[in-house]
């Protein structure tokens, strides 16, 4: 997936015909995810969202008035809850996580309040990871029980966001989803478990140039 991403960047950071670099934006973001996975094992098939938070700097190269690269670092928690007759467990897996994105505007959005489309790759390095057995209320570490999980994770992502400018600085709201590409147990060839996630982001950050 590295060089696709290395393409992207280089379509969207060098300048065609009249266009001009508008600048450069740095911000923060955070809020919540709802998480869960994707899976054909009968064995995870009561399976739920499990809540979590996402946060993190960002920065944005703005190429032209609408079209921009931004990358972002984020901590994000990721994982999800099966149920049962006996209770339900869950798996926790955080990642420190860097989506690199395109950010398209609409054309003649020129106004205080800017809506945007997100599309790109997130590259995820695990963090930590457990679990939690509700049936007698114990948490282990995953290396406790042997659950070897994948310490890797790539993901296409999409998603809106809208900014509202403030002079130089600006407040952004945004509605992301995240399919994951790898699976998320290690050597597992029977069964796929990939990685899903919602993600709703409140920010604020500030704009330097045009």
């Amino acid at each position: 997936m590295t060089r696709p991403v290395l393409l992207l960047a280089i379509v969207l950071v060098v300048p065609r015909g009249d266009s001009r670099s508008q600048g450069v934006a740095f911000g923060v973001h955070g809020g919540l995810n709802m998480a869960n996975i994707s899976t054909d094992d009968p064995e995870l098939a009561g399976r739920s969202a499990l809540s979590g938070f996402a946060a993190g700097p960002f920065v944005t190269l703005e190429v032209t008035g609408f079209l921009g690269l931004q990358v972002e670092g984020l901590y994000s928690q990721k994982g999800v809850e099966v149920n049962s007759e006996e209770g339900y467990g869950r798996i926790h897996v955080d990642y420190v996580e860097i989506p690199v994105l395109a950010k398209v505007g609409l054309p003649g959005a020129t106004g205080a309040v800017r809506p945007y489309i997100l599309a790109g790759v997130a590259f995820g390095i695990q963090a930590e990871c457990w679990l939690y057995d509700s049936a007698d209320a114990t948490e282990w570490d995953c290396d406790e029980q042997d659950v070897e999980i994948n310490p890797r994770d790539t993901g296409l992502l999409a998603g809106g966001e809208v900014r509202v400018l403030l002079g130089p600085l600006f407040l952004s709201a945004g509605i992301r989803h995240t399919w994951g590409l790898k699976s998320l147990v290690r050597e597992d060839e029977t069964f796929s478990v990939k990685n899903r996630v919602w993600a709703v982001l409140l920010g604020l950050g500030i704009r330097f140039g045009k």
